[in-house]
């Protein structure tokens, strides 16, 4: 991780890991905001459809 920093020139780059519990509204609003951190992070992007299918079948597997 600190490499992606480092190549974009970021300078004095650290990491510290805090551990606490997150919360959010619904499973949609969890699922989006990985959707848009770690994966654009991690280089993946899936396509809107994709991103819309399993959003969907995540809230109809929670209702159950």
């Amino acid at each position: 991780m600190i490499a992606l920093f480092e190549n974009s020139g970021v300078e004095s780059v650290g990491i510290e890991t805090h551990k606490g519990t997150a919360r959010f509204a619904s499973i949609r609003t969890m699922l989006e905001a990985d959707f848009r951190g770690w994966l654009l992070v991690m280089e993946v992007q899936p396509k809107k459809e994709q991103i819309q299918s399993i959003l969907t079948e995540a809230e109809s597997a929670r209702a159950e």
